[in-house]
C-alpha cells in the first residue's frame, strides 16, 4: 500500500518530516498562537457586542466619562500586576514543574496564591480608603459632577483588581502547564456577564451595572480556572512557604518586570489626563477607539508574545543566537505582514465600522466622527506597536529587562509632550497620534539597542521559513493523536484477512 494512496496517511506521514524541517520550537509556537489568538479573536468580538450594549444604553457623556475615570486605577494595576506575575511566575513553576516533584510545584503555587491575595486586598482597601484622590489623580481637570460621580462608583469598581490579579496568576500556571485554550476562552465570562447586567438593571441602576457585571464574570472566570487547576492536578495547600526556595528567583524576576509594566500602563493614564481637560465626550471617544484597535493588539500583539516568549527564553538560556534570531526574525516578518493587512482594512473601515457598532440609542452621528477619527490616529501606530511588543519579549528573554524598563521610560516621556502638543490642536484625535508616534519613535532605539546585544538581525530579508509555515500550519495543527488513529485504523483494514 502506497501512502499516497490515502490522503490521511499521506498527511500522517507528511507531519512529522515538516516538523522536522520546521524544527518542533515553530510547532509548539503555532499550536500556543492559533489557539490564544483565536480565543482571544472570540473574546474581543463578544466584548464588542458588549460595547454595543452599552453604548445603546448610555452612550457617550459624563456618566461614562465618570466610569472610565474610576476604571482608570484598577485597570492600570491590573495590567501591571498580569505582566509582572507572567513575566516572573511562569519561567520559574514550569522549571519547578518539570522536575516533576509535583509537591513542591503546589507549594509554590498555594504561597505565590496567598502573597497575590494580600498585596492586592491590602491595596484595594487603600485605594478605597483613600479613593478621592485616587481619582483626582486619575482625571485632575475633571468638572466636579464627572469627579463626585467617579468617586461613588469606585465602591464597586476597585474589588475587581483582587479577582483579576488572582486570575492572572492562576493563569500563568495553566500557560506553565502547557494549558493554552481554556484560560483564554474563560475571558468570554467577563462580557457576557457585563453584558447581561446592563441588560437586566442598567435602566434602573445606571453605569453600576458595568460594575457589576465586572465582579460577577471574573468571579464566574474564577471558578472555571479552578475546575481547570485541578483537572490538571495544580493543587492547592494551605500554606505560606516563605522559605520555598523558588521564591527567590520568582521575586528576582519580579521587580525589573514590575517597574517596566508600572511605567508602560502608566500611558492611557498620561491621555486620559489631558483629555479630562477637552470638552465631555472626549474620554469616551479615546475608550471606545481603544477597544476597537485592542482587538488586534489582543489577537496579534499579544498572542504572539505570549506564545514566542517561552521558546526565545530557552534558545537565549542554550546560547543559540543563531536560532534566536531565526526565531525572532521570523515572527517579526509575520507581525509585520499581519499589523499592516489590519491596518489598511481599520483606516478604510473606520467610520462605517464605529457606526454599525455604536450608533444608536444616546450614541449621536457627531459621536461616531470624533471616534472613528481618534480610531483612525490609534490604527496609524499598530505596526511599530506591535514589532515593540515582539522586541520587548526578545529582551526579557535575553535577561535584559531593564532595557524595556528604559524604553518604558523613554515612551511614557514621549507620550506625555506629544499629547500636550497634539491634544490642544486636535483633541482626542491628537492623543491618539500621540501614542502612534511614540511607539514609532521608540522603534529605532531598541532595534539600535538589540543590533548591539546580539549582533546583526538581517530584519530586511525575507525568513526562509516564511511561505513553509504559512503552507504547512493547518497540518500542524491537526491533533496528533487523530492522525495517528487514522493510520493505524487505515493500516488495519489494508492488512490481508
Amino acid at each position: 500500500m502506497n501512502a499516497s494512496d490515502h490522503p490521511d496517511l499521506a498527511n500522517a506521514t507528511i507531519a512529522p518530516r515538516v516538523a522536522v524541517r520546521l524544527g518542533s520550537v515553530h510547532r509548539q509556537i503555532l499550536r500556543a498562537l492559533i489557539v490564544l489568538a483565536s480565543a482571544t479573536l472570540l473574546v474581543r468580538v463578544v466584548g464588542m457586542g458588549m460595547q454595543v450594549i452599552v453604548t445603546s444604553r448610555f452612550g457617550e457623556g459624563p456618566q461614562m466619562d465618570a466610569y472610565f475615570i474610576a476604571a482608570g486605577g484598577p485597570m492600570l494595576l491590573a495590567v501591571v500586576g498580569t505582566a509582572t506575575i507572567e513575566q516572573s511566575v511562569v519561567p520559574v513553576y514550569a522549571r519547578v514543574s518539570a522536575q516533576g516533584n509535583r509537591e513542591q510545584a503546589a507549594r509554590l503555587f498555594s504561597t505565590l496564591l496567598h502573597l497575590v491575595l494580600m498585596a492586592a486586598t491590602g491595596l484595594t482597601v487603600l485605594m478605597l480608603v483613600f479613593r478621592r484622590p485616587v481619582i483626582l489623580m486619575s482625571a485632575p481637570a475633571a468638572d466636579p459632577f464627572r469627579m463626585e460621580r467617579a468617586v461613588s462608583l469606585a465602591l464597586v469598581v476597585f474589588p475587581s483588581l483582587v479577582l483579576t490579579t488572582a486570575l492572572a496568576l492562576m493563569e500563568s500556571v495553566l500557560n506553565a502547564e502547557g494549558q493554552f485554550g481554556w484560560p483564554a476562552y474563560a475571558g468570554l465570562l467577563v462580557p457576557l456577564a457585563s453584558a447581561a447586567a446592563v441588560l437586566v438593571a442598567g435602566k434602573s441602576l445606571g453605569v453600576v451595572t458595568l460594575g457589576l457585571g465586572a465582579l460577577i464574570g471574573l468571579c464566574l472566570q474564577g471558578v472555571a480556572f479552578v475546575v481547570r487547576l485541578r483537572r490538571a492536578k495544580i493543587r492547592y495547600r494551605p500554606i505560606l512557604d516563605m522559605h520555598n526556595p523558588a521564591l527567590g528567583p520568582v521575586v528576582r524576576g519580579a521587580w525589573p518586570a514590575l517597574l517596566g509594566s508600572c511605567i508602560v500602563a502608566i500611558s492611557p493614564l498620561v491621555d486620559q489626563m489631558f483629555a479630562s481637560a477637552l470638552s465631555a465626550g472626549n474620554i469616551s471617544a479615546i475608550n471606545y477607539a481603544l477597544k476597537l484597535s485592542s482587538v488586534p493588539t489582543g489577537v496579534i500583539f499579544v498572542a504572539v508574545q505570549r506564545a514566542v516568549l517561552p521558546h526565545l527564553s530557552r534558545q537565549a538560556g542554550l546560547r543559540d543566537m543563531p536560532a534566536f534570531k531565526a526565531t525572532l526574525r521570523l515572527y517579526m516578518w509575520l507581525v509585520g505582514l499581519g499589523t499592516l493587512l489590519v491596518t489598511a482594512l481599520l483606516v478604510t473601515l473606520a467610520h462605517p465600522l464605529v457606526q454599525i457598532l455604536f450608533q444608536r440609542g444616546a450614541f449621536s452621528a457627531a459621536d461616531t466622527d470624533r471616534t472613528a477619527t481618534t480610531l483612525i490616529g490609534f490604527v496609524a501606530g499598530l505596526l511599530p506597536m506591535g514589532l515593540d511588543f515582539l522586541l520587548a519579549s526578545a529582551f526579557s528573554a535575553l535577561g535584559q529587562n531593564r532595557v524595556n524598563m528604559y524604553a518604558a521610560v523613554f515612551s511614557v516621556t514621549t507620550n506625555a509632550i506629544f499629547d500636550y502638543l497634539l491634544s490642544r490642536v486636535w483633541g482626542s484625535l491628537g492623543i491618539a497620534l500621540a501614542t502612534s508616534a511614540f511607539y514609532a519613535c521608540g522603534l529605532p532605539l531598541v532595534l539600535f539597542m538589540l543590533r548591539r546585544m546580539i549582533g546583526r538581525l538581517e530584519l530586511l530579508m525575507p525568513p526562509r521559513e516564511l511561505l513553509q509555515v504559512v503552507r504547512i500550519a493547518p497540518r500542524i495543527m491537526r491533533p496528533r493523536h487523530a492522525a495517528q488513529e487514522r493510520t493505524a485504523r487505515r493500516t488495519r483494514w489494508s492488512r490481508p484477512r
